[in-house]
């Protein structure tokens, strides 16, 4: 099975992007089974429940825990990954650099591709949490 973007993603990720689909499909057909007229519009609905199926692709490593997430009506969370404690300096050294300073770090095995990897997918994660509303794959990034 190949992606959007014509990504190969292999038998494991075929089956958990049929799984994805298949229980956004269920919580979307349960809400408009349950739908009455004093409820929001459908397209709410229908955000809401891709909202909640995302968020159930976050690898539970990477959601931010409740006590550390901004007030909602904070609209800039650009500052989070520093401010917030939840990063590593590590991490934060890791995904603030360019690709050369990263390529020479794990060059002198100073980083490892796996820790390099993990530290973009938790700030991906942590972006995605905080203001994003797109798919993501977690997992095809690690292989």
């Amino acid at each position: 099975m190949t992606t959007s973007a014509n990504h190969d993603i292999g038998t494991e990720g075929a089956l958990r992007h049929c799984a994805y689909k298949f229980r956004w499909n269920a919580i979307l057909i349960h809400r408009l089974q349950t739908r009455t007229s004093k409820m929001a519009p459908m397209w709410e609905e229908i955000a809401a429940a891709k909202r909640e199926a995302l968020s159930e692709l976050i690898p539970p490593e990477y959601r931010i825990p409740q006590h550390l997430l901004p007030p909602a009506e904070q609209l800039d969370v650009t500052t989070f990954p520093r401010e917030s404690g939840w990063f590593s300096q590590k991490e934060l050294d890791i995904t603030d650099s360019t690709a050369t300073h990263i390529l020479d770090r794990i060059a002198t095995q100073e980083w490892t591709s796996e820790e390099v990897t993990k530290a973009f997918c938790k700030r991906a994660a942590a972006a995605h949490q905080l203001v994003s509303k797109s798919d993501i794959e977690y997992q095809n990034s690690r292989r």
